[in-house]
């Protein structure tokens, strides 16, 4: 018989992760977040930069929502709120 081990549930994917926090953001529109924890400096602003410049589905329009690294006690943080888009914010 084949080893086995239950170990479950399955991690949760990436995309799902970004959706949640997206819509976090949505429900909270101008309110700043921190919505990452990352290892380096350059972690952290790749990141930001990821959310600022929609470069998943989840954060579109680009612009509809801002993105900033900052350092603070040692600990790299990636805060990011939703700012809506110039069409009324909506995203339909």
């Amino acid at each position: 018989m084949p080893e086995i081990k239950f170990i479950g549930p399955p991690p949760t994917s990436k995309k799902n992760v970004q959706n949640e926090i997206a819509d976090a953001l949505k429900a909270r529109p101008g309110e700043w977040a921190v919505v990452r924890i990352a290892d380096s400096v350059s972690k952290g602003t790749s990141a930001s930069n990821y959310i600022r410049a929609a470069k998943s589905s989840v954060y579109h329009p680009a612009g509809s929502f801002e993105s900033v690294y900052r350092c603070v006690d040692g600990e790299h943080r990636v805060y990011a709120r939703y700012v809506g888009t110039e069409a009324g914010d909506s995203d339909a």
